[in-house]
């Protein structure tokens, strides 16, 4: 089961994180290229905007997703990741996102009993 978090804007999900994964505001702006002080400021409501390169190299860096690091969800899973993240061609990645839009597919037509039978077409 995911975990879940109380809800929380982008400065306290970023503070949070930094707390749970023990390590430093500085450490966490040198692994996304920002420096300390503009963390700092950030974090502190100083600055109102933080850029969505700095906000997706976090969320990367702490494996969670940009929606839960923006306060849109409490779970903090990540759905998407790059193809070269998950050690597969483009090819592969292309033809496993078919064969799961065929199973749903399939299923829902099974579900609502309105497919042909042996085809993939719905019926009139």
């Amino acid at each position: 089961m995911a975990q879940t978090w109380l809800p929380g804007d982008t400065r306290q999900r970023i503070q949070d994180l930094i707390k749970d994964s023990s390590i430093t505001q500085a450490e966490l702006a040198g692994i996304i290229g920002l420096s300390e002080s503009a963390l700092s400021r950030y974090l502190k409501g100083h600055t109102e905007m933080l850029g969505d390169g700095y906000i997706i190299k976090i969320a990367k860096h702490f494996n969670v997703s940009t929606d839960f690091l923006l306060g849109e969800t409490d779970i903090p899973d990540r759905k998407n990741y790059d193809i070269e993240e998950l050690g597969i061609s483009a090819e592969a990645a292309k033809l496993l996102f078919a064969d799961n839009r065929r199973k749903r597919h399939d299923g829902l037509c099974a579900e609502m009993r309105i497919c042909d039978s042996g085809s993939r077409r719905h019926s009139q």
